[in-house]
């Protein structure tokens, strides 16, 4: 039952990247809360498809210690979900990744329009 219900997960929140990221795209010119807000709502998407389908719930604690000012925050990625709700908790932000992410189709398109710093994991200079 838990792989029937994480594949639906996978495949709704697959199907959601296509309007989601058509939408970015096209606001992308504008300044960047407005493609940052789209990419908040299909993460809001995902992470309500977690509650509902998977029963994945979750709180933040501690979320008063954030600085007010710009700072970088380091993420381990031990699991996609917090690749998904870093949109949610924490302030509009850019992030340093690797280019290939850039070159999946649709996503990578409207990953690139959020205009984050992409880096050549092989240029190791």
């Amino acid at each position: 039952m838990i792989l029937l219900r994480s594949l639906l997960h996978g495949v709704l929140s697959g199907i959601a990247v296509f309007p989601f990221a058509t939408v970015l795209i096209l606001v992308s010119p504008l300044p960047h809360r407005y493609p940052y807000a789209v990419a908040r709502g299909w993460v809001r998407l995902c992470l309500w498809l977690l509650d509902k389908i998977c029963g994945l719930r979750y709180e933040v604690s501690g979320s008063e210690n954030l600085p007010d000012e710009p700072c970088v925050v380091y993420l381990r990625h031990s699991s996609v979900w917090e690749t998904l709700a870093e949109l949610e908790v924490f302030p509009p932000q850019t992030w340093v990744l690797k280019r290939e992410l850039k070159w999946i189709p649709v996503f990578g398109w409207a990953l690139t329009a959020l205009r984050p710093i992409a880096i050549d994991r092989r240029a190791r200079g």
